[in-house]
């Protein structure tokens, strides 16, 4: 509530309204990194909603980074593009619903950067060795406040006039992936590494008070993946997440209450920090017939260091792949994700467990990728969403 006066008062005015957006800004600089987070640092990190976090590796053989489509490989296991033996390019386009209650005081996500592919790759292949090139969109979100109507003590019921709080953050990585075929005998073996660059970017507003900053880090990724035996395949990398640090100066001097009071301090830096996760993943493939594969990823995610909330957690994620007919393959799968494991009823409504089908087209030179997954029907209440993505491969 903002501290009485006349309305019609423009200097009362301006001051009730600098004390209220002060306050305000105040508690959205430190909600999210200090009441909502429960940090065990002082670091401010940014990449602190589970539902931002992006399904990479999701085509229509579900979540597996093995045997994955062309538009995946700068997420999955950097073994995998051995995998194509013809110089092959793709993209993939990804929709999500919006979630209304994301977070504390009826925050909500919704996805930005649309006009962006979710991902994209391009591998061409020698006779022992491929190397690729890729992009993909790692972490996407707006935060959702609800408006804030002005009030005073004259108009505790509000004024009629409502501000709002504009917060987006996202972050992709282009990667160069290598990869190398060992063989030993009657067993062939895969290695493959990938370089990637990761940007983070944020903007946040909020009245008249405007800030943006990015920064850049590096990524590692190492994998293996061979046939075992009797259509058996099984691949395995370890991925060096990124991590984020820049110290931020916040200008607080168009929220300066008493021009003459020089104990103000217009500027505050704070260090932004982000961490996209360590992970290890394991892949298995198994053909059962002529007309059906199932897929299998086991993924353990390492615990955020500044965040107590994400612990060290498992991913699990399950496919049938049926062909149907010589071009058209058919499937169906699930993806679980709890997004923080710390116990807590709040904690448990991030659980997520996405109900997955899919569609592949493939003729001699195109393949067109659909997928659907949806979390409505057992996820927590945080978690309900459905996302819709499209990729297109060619092989020259």
């Amino acid at each position: 509530m903002i501290w009485g006066g006349r309305l019609n008062d423009p200097m009362g005015m301006m001051l009730k309204m600098k004390i209220f957006i002060r306050s305000i800004l105040l508690i959205w600089l430190y909600m999210s990194v200090i009441i909502a987070q429960n940090v065990i640092s002082t670091d401010k990190d940014v990449l602190f909603l589970p539902q931002g976090f992006i399904i990479e590796s999701l085509s229509s053989k579900g979540v597996n980074n093995f045997q994955n489509s062309i538009f995946n490989i700068a997420s999955g296991n950097p073994a995998g593009i051995m995998n194509f033996n013809k110089v092959s390019l793709g993209f993939s386009l990804q929709s999500d619903s919006k979630i209304d209650d994301v977070w504390v005081l009826d925050i909500g996500h919704r996805r930005i950067k649309n006009d962006l592919p979710q991902s994209w790759g391009i591998v061409i292949p020698f006779k022992s060795f491929n190397i690729g090139y890729g992009f993909s969109q790692r972490y996407n979100t707006e935060l959702l406040y609800p408006g804030i109507e002005i009030r005073t003590l004259e108009y505790p019921e509000g004024t009629g006039e409502y501000f709002t709080i504009t917060d987006k953050t996202y972050v992709i990585s282009n990667s160069i992936v290598f990869s190398r075929k060992f063989r030993y005998s009657d067993y062939i073996i895969n290695v493959g590494y990938t370089f990637s660059r990761s940007t983070l970017n944020k903007y946040q507003k909020i009245w008249n008070f405007e800030n943006s900053f990015s920064d850049s880090a590096f990524e590692h990724a190492i994998g293996i993946s061979f046939y075992v035996n009797n259509g058996f395949f099984m691949g395995a990398f370890f991925k060096k997440g990124a991590e984020f640090s820049k110290d931020v100066t916040y200008d607080n001097s168009n929220l300066q209450i008493d021009p003459i009071d020089s104990s103000y301090n217009d500027l505050n830096t704070f260090t932004i920090v982000g961490y996209l996760p360590n992970n290890f993943n394991i892949s298995l493939v198994k053909d059962c017939s002529q007309n059906v594969q199932i897929l299998g990823s086991i993924n353990y995610i390492f615990r955020n260091p500044v965040n107590e909330n994400y612990s060290s957690r498992i991913e699990i994620s399950g496919n049938i792949v049926r062909q149907i007919s010589k071009n058209i393959n058919v499937s169906a799968g699930f993806f679980e994700t709890n997004g923080a494991q710390k116990q807590n009823e709040f904690m448990k409504s991030l659980r997520a467990i996405y109900l997955m089908g899919g569609l592949s087209i493939q003729t001699k030179y195109i393949n067109i990728d659909l997928t659907m997954a949806d979390s409505h029907l057992l996820s927590g209440v945080a978690r309900k969403q459905t996302i819709g993505k499209i990729g297109f491969g060619f092989h020259i």
